[in-house]
């Protein structure tokens, strides 16, 4: 069985009026026909209150709506502080000891949390159990469409979760590979921002796969989203552990990209042609070709934010995982009008 706790909150920040938690209120809860969407805590509730909700909620997302530049410098602090305990409970797994009849009781939360805001806040090791995440005014039009059809928005998360269960092994193997992918990229990050990095983007990787499963997206289209997602959370990662490290110096550990290349290929994450008749110019990033991996120069470094095939193929050579041409680095393939392809031996 796989297991792995979340260790981290998500803050959706912006402007004031951009409807930040009407919006993700909304789209993170199902529909309860009897009581309806549920209103978000706010933050100038008392910390044994939030502890209350945290542990009342299992399995959903919680809201806690709103970090504004008060006026007070107290209310403010007030906020500011009661957001960082929040975010502490959720890292640590764990919220304070309470009094249950005449013994101790110690309990964890198993709910998400995020929170909505105006101003960024936390440095250091708060910053690390938090990733704020900048947002635009949505199109209310749709907004308002689903509001009206709750239940549509349910009915997708019910179908979502059935399949979830039916498929529940073959997800924990899915997500073992993902989690060996994932400890492979050399990003110079917060431990805590990492696994943050994890738990987001196999989380969007098997909402496409299941979005493809049931035909409501193409592979291809599925595989585009998610590189422009991955794209987007690393820069999002970065930017927060910034915030942690200051102008600390990380020296960042050289990639191993054979390794990555191994699980972007086991977990089908790049898509690789079985044979020269099968390859797809449009689709593939590489094919299977007399026993070793035909890799397109062009495609690679997708795969790899912030290396240029420059680099993974300094580091292939050195490794003796690259099969070089007589004229250079890649090889082509005659029955594919000449394609070159960086060759790669396991």
């Amino acid at each position: 069985m796989f297991i792995l706790q979340k260790k981290g909150c998500i803050y959706l920040y912006g402007r004031s009026g951009i409807q930040k938690t009407t919006y993700s209120s909304f789209l993170v809860q199902t529909y309860d026909r009897n009581s309806g969407i549920k209103s978000p805590s706010r933050l100038n509730a008392s910390i044994p209150a939030a502890v209350n909700m945290l542990l009342e909620n299992p399995n959903d997302v919680v809201v806690m709506d709103d970090l504004f530049p008060a006026d007070s410098k107290r209310k403010r602090g007030q906020q500011e502080e009661m957001m960082i305990e929040i975010t502490r409970y959720i890292a640590d797994g764990t919220v304070s000891a309470r009094m249950r009849g005449k013994e101790l009781s110690q309990e964890s939360p198993k709910c998400g949390v995020i929170f909505t805001g105006e101003y960024l806040i936390g440095r250091g090791s708060d910053a690390a159990r938090l990733l704020p995440v900048e947002m635009e005014k949505p199109d209310t039009k749709e907004l308002r469409y689903f509001q009206e059809h709750p239940l549509i928005v349910s009915t997708f998360y019910r179908n979502y979760i059935t399949w979830f269960i039916y498929n529940y092994d073959e997800i924990c193997d899915i997500l073992e590979q993902l989690r060996e992918k994932y400890e492979t990229i050399a990003l110079c990050v917060h431990d805590r921002l990492r696994e943050m990095y994890f738990f987001l983007g196999s989380s969007y990787f098997l909402f496409l796969q299941y979005l493809v499963e049931k035909k409501i997206l193409l592979d291809t289209d599925a595989r585009r989203l998610y590189l422009a997602f991955d794209e987007l959370l690393v820069m999002l990662v970065e930017q927060q552990n910034e915030r942690v490290m200051g102008k600390q110096f990380t020296k960042c550990e050289q990639e191993d990209y054979l390794q990555r290349i191994r699980t972007l290929c086991k977990t089908k994450q790049m898509s690789i042609a079985n044979d020269v008749a099968t390859f797809d110019k449009e689709l593939h990033d590489g094919v299977l070709h007399r026993k070793k991996l035909y890799l397109r120069g062009e495609r690679v470094p997708v795969y790899f934010p912030g290396s240029t095939m420059e680099d993974i193929a300094d580091y292939l050579e050195a490794q003796g995982a690259l099969e070089t041409g007589k004229m250079g680095r890649t090889k082509q393939i005659s029955r594919l009008k000449g394609m070159r392809f960086y060759v790669v031996i396991f």
